[in-house]
């Protein structure tokens, strides 16, 4: 009886087993071209995560219960959340949920699955995006900032165009002495519209030796008043007519062909678009006006000046236009969200920022370049430093001139307070021009140019571009390669009489290898925490192979060749003539090799790499050759050979270990290609 009940129940298990149905699930959420859902952080997506449940033969099943899962978020968000965790198909077989994004913009990845599953694990991808209106603020001021700044470019392209090479002819004869050297500063700088353009140019003379640093700062004082004409032009406001500038200077450089009408028409174009540029910022911060938060932090620059320099000076350093700067100052006081109070400290920090230019071209300058650019960037510095502990009573005195001139109007009082910062602060320096010429050459001496070995493209600017950064680092890798080239062709010389200076200059050559090979493995070391694609990492690993084997072969050049000449020099021993001439054969064979792959390194060829790889049975072959040949040698004629055959095997065996790293080399160029 016992029996008959257990084979019962078997098959009553062994039914339920084969009953049980295969699930099949379906991501049928997206629409067609659809490939991710997109919404608001911290919002309903708004649309449903459906999931198709079919059975093996694709007929839908109804009452499956499919479970919903978040799998992936961006790092740190919070308050994400579907609607429900288990959810059963309808009569469609559809499994259909909601979804409430977290408070982070980015991806978040939602998978399903059910008991008896088979097949691919369908994944929902839904991107946060931040608050659209947020979004469109941000392009909306960027985007118009842009155009503000191509018109600043357009339109004082087209004035120096005109100008032409006359420009630099004033400022260099002209400038006689300081103050007239402050007129063809203001002069300059109102034709070009741009302060920083006059500094580039006069730091470019000043390096030629066509005009001395004290007739430069003259110059510089002038250029700081020069460039407040253009502010007052933007605060006029007249961005109603911005789209008539612009197709006016747009039908000029249409309809005729004399280069200086096209010029005219480019500067009446650049004005256009520095209007229209102002009426796209002015729409795009509209709703900040609602923003009490916002507002409150913009009145801190007034209750805080420092902290307003600071910002300002920042900003217009990355922008290198302090017109921008100034005319975004304009924009928001146009629209009721910057006062007068706390706008001074920004226009300060504009004075100063403006000076990056001055100092990113004084790069590469001489001395007296230096120096210029450093005078420039002290003109604002000492004058921000002079007014900001009277920042009240100079405001004041801005508003009693800009009432007597019939307006009170916060734009015009920005335009104003720039303008005469720059004049007071010009009138107050310029009789300390020699002195602030002689402070400066103490600041910056004369000195030779330094013949240090050290690296001439890392910049750790670049590493927040990968591509640039890895294409900097094989430049060095190119530096490394000259220096192992240099090493290799002195190799001869150290098997010669008298060969100290040969050896000093092989070690010397191996400590900058090292010294560079540090420095690029730690440049490649910070880029690699950086957000990098497969095929950068990948490049990045093939060059932090490639410099160590360069490395390995510098030292065997550097050191292990020198310690086998300075032993034979010491005793007073030579090579046979039979030792020596397959030395310097195999000398020949592997320098031949070491070229072709350094050849093959800077191309990143794998067609050559992989040449080079299948070749290297050759290589190894003549080693074996030559060391056979050696010891047939010291088999016949013992006595000759006897001390020098320790010395000949150590040479062989040092180049083989060169063409070894070569062939690595080839290796990690192959490697760099595989995916």
């Amino acid at each position: 009886m016992k029996n008959w009940i257990s084979w019962l129940l078997l098959c009553m298990v062994s039914a339920a087993g084969w009953s049980q149905t295969a699930y099949v699930l379906k991501n049928v959420s997206y629409q067609p071209g659809q490939k991710l859902f997109v919404g608001l952080e911290s919002n309903d997506l708004g649309a449903p995560l459906k999931i198709l449940v079919s059975d093996s033969t694709g007929k839908p099943m109804a009452g499956v219960s499919v479970k919903f899962e978040i799998v992936g978020k961006p790092s740190k968000s919070q308050g994400e959340k579907l609607h429900k965790e288990i959810v059963e198909t309808n009569a469609e077989g559809i499994a259909e949920n909601g979804f409430v994004l977290g408070d982070q913009a980015g991806d978040y990845l939602i998978i399903a699955h059910t008991e008896g599953m088979v097949g691919e694990t369908p994944v929902i991808l839904v991107r946060a995006q931040r608050t659209l209106w947020w979004m469109f603020l941000v392009i909306g001021l960027f985007g118009g900032l842009g155009i503000f700044l191509y018109g600043m470019g357009l339109g004082s392209g087209g004035l120096q165009k005109i100008a032409g090479e006359r420009l630099r002819t004033i400022l260099a004869v002209l400038t006689s002495n300081r103050f007239l050297g402050l007129l063809v500063g203001i002069v300059i700088t109102a034709i070009v519209q741009s302060s920083s353009a006059t500094s580039v140019m006069v730091v470019g003379l000043v390096s030629s030796s066509l005009m001395t640093l004290t007739q430069a700062i003259g110059v510089l004082m002038g250029a700081h008043i020069g460039t407040t004409i253009t502010v007052q032009l933007i605060a006029f406001n007249v961005s109603d007519y911005s789209l008539l500038l612009v197709g006016a200077g747009f039908l000029i450089t249409l309809i005729t062909k004399r280069k200086f009408y096209i010029y005219l028409g480019e500067i009446i174009l650049g004005f256009g678009f520095i209007f229209f540029g102002m009426a796209v910022m002015s729409q795009a911060i509209g709703p900040l006006k609602s923003m009490p938060a916002f507002i409150a932090w913009l009145l801190k620059f007034g209750e805080s000046p420092l902290l307003g320099i600071l910002a300002s000076t920042l900003f217009t350093g990355i922008i290198q236009s302090s017109g921008a700067t100034i005319g975004l100052c304009v924009v928001m006081a146009s629209e009721g969200l910057l006062s007068f109070e706390s706008a001074m400290p920004l226009v300060f920090g504009a004075n100063i920022g403006t000076c990056m230019t001055a100092l990113l071209s004084a790069i590469g300058a001489t001395t007296d370049g230096k120096r210029t650019a450093l005078a420039h960037t002290l003109f604002s510095v000492i004058g921000v430093v002079l007014f900001t502990p009277f920042l009240i009573p100079f405001e004041n005195v801005i508003r009693n001139i800009t009432h007597a001139m019939g307006t009170d109007a916060v734009p015009r009082l920005i335009a104003n307070g720039h303008m005469f910062f720059n004049i007071f602060n010009a009138a107050i320096l310029i009789a300390f021009v020699p002195a602030t010429a002689k402070l400066i050459t103490k600041l910056i001496p004369e000195k030779a140019e330094s013949k240090e070995f050290k690296p001439k493209y890392l910049n750790n600017a670049y590493l927040e571009t990968p591509e640039i950064a890895l294409q900097q680092a094989q430049l060095e890798e190119d530096r490394l390669v000259d220096v192992v080239r240099q090493m290799y062709a002195t190799v001869p010389s150290l098997f010669k009489q008298n060969n100290e200076a040969e050896i000093a200059k092989m070690q010397e050559h191996m400590k900058n290898v090292n010294m560079l090979e540090g420095e690029i493995r730690r440049y490649l070391t910070r880029l690699s925490q950086k957000s990098i694609s497969l095929t950068q990492s990948r490049r990045l690993m093939r060059l932090l192979l490639t410099i160590d084997d360069i490395r390995h072969i510098s030292n065997r050049l550097g050191d292990y060749l020198p310690e086998i000449a300075t032993k034979l020099s010491d005793n007073k021993w030579t090579l046979p003539e039979a030792d020596r001439k397959d030395f310097e054969t195999f000398l020949k064979a592997v320098g031949e090799r070491m070229e072709n792959t350094f050849k093959t390194l800077h191309k990143e060829n794998k067609q050559e790499a992989e040449e080079l790889i299948n070749s290297k049975r050759s290589m190894s072959e003549m080693e074996v050759r030559l060391r056979e040949a050696h010891l047939q040698r010291v088999q016949k004629d013992f006595a000759t050979y006897m001390n020098t055959s320790p010395v000949m095997l150590d040479l062989l065996t040092a180049l083989k270990r060169v063409d070894t790293f070569c062939v690595k080399i080839a290796h990690e160029i192959v490697d760099q290609f595989k995916f």
